[in-house]
């Protein structure tokens, strides 16, 4: 699937006819975008016995992107932005194995079971790109993200729950192509790191309007 979406993003500048000018990176900018969403969840102190579970899981992410470009110097942008992400992001985990009575502080056993759900995700950023031609912007960023992440346990027929709201840093890199004056493709990858040990990879392209 990432494949695909850089690939899509590729093929589509490569039919372009260099008709848009650099200034058209320039102004504000709002985007539907989705794709693909891996996180990795570290969820610790379940139950009476404090057991700690470390697993990574996938599914898809869609949302709106908004922000606003800035000329930085000649072939350079400086810009703004948001976005926000929901997604059907979420899976249950079935763990196997003989149970030791009476169970060792933090052991699961056969049975127990954790289901995990990523939440909506918000993001403000900063961005600084080159234009590499008269219609491709290639670019990097650095923000702020917080998302909800939700947990739900059974250990030992007793089910416990969590969530949490988690803050962090994101790191990103894509790249934005003119159609037009108005219109523009964009694909980009985004790396977070939440507070409560919860990492996130993200891979999106989208359709944008410029105004």
């Amino acid at each position: 699937m990432k494949a695909t979406l850089i690939a899509t993003a590729i093929a589509a500048a490569a039919a372009l006819p260099a008709a848009a000018q650099a200034e058209d990176f320039l102004g504000g900018r709002i985007a539907i975008i989705g794709g693909w969403d891996k996180v990795d969840v570290d969820v610790n102190n379940i139950g009476p016995g404090g057991a700690d579970f470390s697993r990574s899981y996938d599914g898809a992410t869609y949302g709106l992107l908004t922000g606003y470009h800035w000329a930085l110097s000649p072939g350079w942008i400086i810009g703004v932005g948001t976005s926000t992400m929901i997604g059907n992001n979420s899976k249950k985990f079935t763990f196997s194995g003989p149970c030791i009575n009476p169970r060792p502080p933090g052991a699961v056993c056969g049975g127990d079971t954790l289901k995990l759900e990523a939440g909506r995700d918000l993001e403000a950023h900063v961005k600084v790109g080159a234009v590499v031609s008269d219609y491709a912007l290639l670019y990097a960023k650095v923000g702020y993200a917080n998302a909800e992440v939700k947990a739900k346990a059974v250990i030992n027929g007793i089910t416990y729950k969590e969530s949490s709201t988690d803050s962090g840093w994101r790191l990103g890199a894509g790249t934005e192509i003119a159609l037009n004056e108005q219109f523009s493709l964009m694909a980009e990858y985004r790396y977070t790191e939440y507070s409560s040990n919860v990492k996130r990879s993200q891979l999106v392209a989208g359709f944008g309007y410029k105004f």
